[in-house]
């Protein structure tokens, strides 16, 4: 099913707008097909003069107004274990960001989160396309038991020729998008699954990161690729002399095709103790917690609450910092015990 970001109501996966409330809907990966260039309005008329003639980004070409678009904000629910909200925040027009998730037959969950370079030209259709295209590539390999190190890969090299085949607008520069992916299976021991062990593989390009949090050993997953982590990594400037730098969070690889051939991702496999929560996020929300204990607990909340109210209490703490970004949250809880026994 599909939940309304608006009121929260089931509707089936294929709607495109809510039948209790009338929001529109995210149309979840593989349903809605390749229309990123179809206008993505939430009205068919312009709010301000009525007028049918509108941008794929929700402007009026009669009066000017910015209509609102489905990309402004959504949600996707796989089951209460593992959700994701993408939403435009406060000072930008567009959102840039998208994300795919998936959980697979046997147990395994994918994620990816992918944030569009605001400096290029149509970095929220770079986003949609690399997301999406990455999360079906990783499903065929794993479906073909390749290894999820290669998955990764393989998945990222097919968005790069993605992307990089997207048309600037005008005299802009080429789409691009920043990318962090992960897959996450059981450990198995001589043809058991562990009980109280997960791995996880990741893959990234940029500056989206994945965090873990777990009751002893909370953690930041990836590395930023960035200008900031370069200073620091070959000791030219401390961290703080590095992070008050304007440079700080400019990114140093990507995907596109002004991405050169030295931009390899990353790829890391981790095997991590149960029970935790895993959490991919764009930098429209690390940016205001960037600690691993800050960000997690802007995302604690009372006991018992659902995955879908923590991810939408994270956009909130992002929107009351000043929402200068767009956010992207995709989280995946993890318990003590096989996915295959009783999911994730």
């Amino acid at each position: 099913m599909n939940h309304c970001p608006a009121c929260h109501e089931e509707n089936d996966l294929a709607a495109r707008f809510c039948e209790s409330c009338g929001t529109a809907l995210a149309i979840p990966e593989g349903v809605a097909g390749n229309d990123s260039n179809l206008p993505q309005t939430v009205f068919p008329n312009c709010q301000k003069c009525d007028s049918t003639d509108l941008e794929p980004d929700g402007f009026c070409n009669q009066c000017g107004f910015r209509n609102p678009t489905k990309r402004d904000r959504f949600e996707q629910i796989i089951n209460p274990n593992f959700v994701a909200i993408s939403d435009r925040g406060i000072k930008h027009s567009q959102n840039e960001d998208c994300f795919a998730i998936q959980q697979l037959s046997d147990g395994r969950a994918v994620l990816v989160v992918c944030d569009g370079v605001s400096s290029s030209s149509n970095p929220g259709i770079a986003s949609q396309q690399a997301s999406q295209t990455a999360c079906r590539s990783i499903q065929r390999s794993l479906e073909a038991d390749v290894e999820p190190s290669q998955a990764l890969l393989e998945a990222i090299a097919a968005a790069q020729s993605t992307v990089a085949k997207l048309v600037p607008s005008g005299h802009g520069e080429a789409p691009s998008t920043t990318i962090v992916a992960a897959i996450v299976s059981p450990i198995v021991e001589s043809g058991v699954e562990s009980p109280a062990m997960t791995q996880i593989t990741l893959g990234w390009l940029g500056d989206s990161r994945a965090y873990w949090f777990a009751p002893e050993a909370s953690q930041q997953l990836t590395q930023d690729h960035s200008w900031c982590e370069e200073m620091v990594a070959t000791g030219q400037m401390s961290r703080e002399e590095a992070e008050r730098s304007l440079q700080a969070h400019a990114i140093t690889r990507w995907l596109g095709a002004d991405a050169d051939g030295e931009m390899e991702p990353t790829i890391a496999q981790i095997n991590l103790p149960l029970p935790g929560r895993l959490l991919l996020c764009s930098d429209g929300l690390w940016n205001y917690a960037s600690e691993v204990s800050q960000l997690q607990k802007s995302l604690q909340q009372p006991e018992g609450a659902d995955l879908i109210t923590i991810a939408r209490k994270g956009v909130e703490f992002a929107l009351r910092c000043g929402g200068q970004d767009n956010i992207t949250i995709a989280l995946l809880d993890l318990k003590e015990s096989p996915p295959n026994s009783g999911g994730t």
